[in-house]
């Protein structure tokens, strides 16, 4: 069956005329945002390693409205050099979130997590994290960023971004679609950690793509955007599990007298339930794209 574009030919016509301006200014303003959460020479803040690496997600997720376009040569480069510059914050990030997912746990099953079994997972992501080969300071981190966004800054003001049409931004949205839904498809038929987190990355391109097209049209997106911002949310707290899980799991010989085996039915019974708790807000976003409502 034909698909239906997610705009109507009227709120299509609303777009910009140069998308393609509007795309750089879009690219450009998230770069130079990121770099401004990197004080001088010193590191940003948990909240600012945080909302960088959120704006590498949504400056890649733009770029992506473009992967599929003729002619558009740059996609893999600059697509690279910004997933690199989030991968720098990746450990730093690591932590807070485990942290998070912990008190969470044991608000669940307080009687498995336990303060001690906490404290073993915390020395545990520790151990991983200073086990890494390339392990920098956040200072370092920091400079290395700080020089691979002026120089993604500059790169894009140089894109030829004139044969980007608004035909090409929608298709690129209907694109994204489609892979969210054959993602959700997998993850709702397996159950399987690493479809759900394939779906989990679907679901934020969606987000961020749906967030660029609400500057053309402020409030139509409302609704979409509230439940893909929940679903994404949702979607996120899976996987935080499955990182907890995959961190017992490989320093299992570290256990002593912890018993990993009745940690994985509390990680994998809430992974579930928080799925469940996602489908109805997946299903109203592919009803919404579909019907064009």
């Amino acid at each position: 069956m034909p698909l239906k574009s997610p705009l109507s030919p009227a709120e299509s016509e609303a777009l910009t005329e140069s998308p393609g301006r509007h795309l750089r200014k879009v690219l450009q303003s998230l770069l130079g945002e990121s770099e401004a959460m990197i004080p001088g020479e010193g590191t940003p803040s948990p909240d600012g390693v945080h909302d960088i690496r959120v704006n590498m997600k949504r400056s890649r997720a733009i770029l992506k409205l473009l992967k599929a376009a003729p002619g558009v040569l740059f996609y893999k480069r600059e697509n690279c050099a910004l997933r690199d510059i989030s991968l720098l914050f990746s450990p730093f990030r690591e932590s807070d979130v485990l942290n998070k997912t912990l008190k969470m746990l044991a608000r669940k099953a307080p009687d498995v997590f336990d303060r001690e079994l906490r404290g073993w997972f915390r020395h545990i992501a520790r151990d991983a994290h200073n086990e890494r080969d390339t392990l920098q300071s956040l200072a370092e981190v920091s400079r290395d960023a700080t020089g691979r966004l002026r120089r993604a800054w500059y790169r894009i003001g140089f894109l030829n971004l004139r044969q980007v049409t608004r035909e090409t931004l929608l298709d690129g949205l209907w694109n994204s679609f489609l892979r969210a839904e054959e993602a959700y498809r997998m993850a709702a038929e397996t159950m399987d950690p690493s479809n759900i987190h394939e779906f989990r990355k679907r679901t934020k391109d969606l987000l961020y793509q749906v967030r660029f097209f609400s500057d053309y049209n402020p409030g139509h997106f409302d609704k979409i955007y509230e439940r893909l911002d929940v679903l994404g949310s949702l979607l996120g707290k899976c996987n935080d599990l499955t990182v907890a899980a995959n961190l017992a799991d490989a320093f299992r010989d570290r256990a002593g007298t912890f018993d990993i085996g009745r940690i994985m039915p509390v990680v994998t019974g809430e992974r579930e339930r928080l799925f469940r708790e996602a489908i109805p807000h997946a299903d109203f976003i592919f009803r919404v794209f579909y019907s064009g409502e």
